[in-house]
């Protein structure tokens, strides 16, 4: 009967060997996965901010473009506008030095 205790607790003691073994292993391969997972989020993160990056450059380009074409319409409608005024001018001058005077 000894010798069978004896039998149980050395199944025992290799049962849990193989446990903390198996343990071991999965945390490994866990550690390995989260390593590989940080890679590939990282080079994503690297690809999009690139791409992002690549984007505003053009976009930001093409914003000085339109800035200036916007200053030069402005510009021509602002003198537009004092032409059309300076030639209304003598005639409004005149409305109201009337309408004051009379």
């Amino acid at each position: 009967q000894g010798k069978g205790i004896e039998r149980l607790l050395a199944a025992e003691k290799e049962a849990q060997k193989l446990v903390d073994s198996a343990r071991k292993e999965r945390a490994s391969k866990l550690k390995a996965v989260h390593k590989e997972a940080g890679e590939e989020i990282a080079k994503y993160k690297a690809e999009k901010e690139a791409a992002f990056a690549d984007l505003k450059t053009v976009v930001l380009s093409g914003t000085g473009d339109r800035d200036k074409a916007l200053a030069v319409d402005t510009q021509l409608e602002i003198d537009e506008m004092k032409k059309a005024t300076s030639h209304e001018a003598p005639k409004v001058a005149k409305m109201l030095v009337d309408k004051v005077c009379n």
